[in-house]
């Protein structure tokens, strides 16, 4: 009689052992991965780069983590909250970090959903808005310090998928989808480049210059008249500029440092 209650005991120990390992593979893991918007990409092309969150059915409330690439690259020209956390319907927050290293920029981003609420269906986390610059070759995108969270404010179990794409170099096949006035504005003394430069042209809109001094202007086939702008920094500068059929890196401009200095005096009745 013993030995028989043992072992139901016994069986219904390994039953519980089972079921709980059952649920266990039941619950997958909040997948974060990086998503190009394609595969290849032309020097000179903007595009967009997705982090995408699939919630596997979880709950989930909040999400931080750190975006790294080779900004040799790549300069990045927007970062911006995709529709995950929207989805909820409710006010939500969203804040960016961007770091740039002499090879290297690094986004550290978090986001949450304001209130009692969560989402579970798939959708994009962060959009960044980049454009290739010159180089060729394949670009890796990594994601770290990634966390998840529930409403609950608990950590979920993640799997991070980390992504890459190609820069292509423009040939006459593809010249014709993108054409582009690419260049660097630096200081006429120290030869550094100048971040925050507007750069317009008489046709084709404008663009800024990212933390090195680079821009990367979108424009048509043609004559182009640029104009550089930094006010009130910097004296504006010019410059023409022709394209036909593929990207054109035009040498550096040079922009002068407006003088600067302090008037001193006293102003009387007399």
């Amino acid at each position: 009689m013993i030995n028989h209650f043992k072992c139901r005991i016994f069986l219904h120990a390994i039953l519980f052992i089972f079921s709980v390992i059952f649920l266990i593979n039941q619950v997958s893991a909040v997948e974060v991965k990086v998503v190009p918007s394609k595969e290849s990409i032309i020097q000179g092309e903007k595009f967009d780069l997705n982090i995408s969150v699939d919630p596997s059915g979880a709950a989930i409330a909040g999400a931080q983590l750190k975006i790294e690439f080779d900004n040799s690259f790549l300069i990045v020209n927007d970062v911006r909250e995709g529709n995950f956390f929207k989805q909820s319907k409710s006010n939500t927050l969203f804040n960016k970090e961007i770091i740039n290293n002499s090879l290297n920029t690094t986004i550290n981003v978090y986001g949450a959903i304001l209130g009692p609420f969560n989402v579970s269906t798939p959708d994009a986390f962060v959009v960044i808005n980049a454009t290739s610059r010159n180089l060729t070759g394949k670009v890796f995108v990594n994601l770290s310090d990634v966390k998840i969270c529930d409403p609950s404010g608990n950590y979920v179990a993640i799997e991070v998928s980390n992504g890459s794409f190609n820069i292509m170099e423009i040939s006459p096949y593809n010249a014709s989808q993108s054409l582009f006035l690419n260049g660097t504005v630096v200081d006429s003394i120290t030869r550094a480049g100048i971040s925050g430069v507007t750069v317009f042209s008489n046709t084709s809109g404008s663009t800024t210059t990212d933390a090195s001094g680079y821009y990367s202007l979108d424009v048509t086939e043609g004559t182009h008249d640029l104009t550089y702008m930094f006010d009130p920094i910097y004296y504006t500068n010019r410059n023409t500029a022709s394209i036909t059929s593929s990207s054109v890196m035009i040498p550096d401009i040079e922009l002068i440092k407006k003088q600067t200095g302090t008037i001193t005096g006293m102003v009387s009745n007399d």
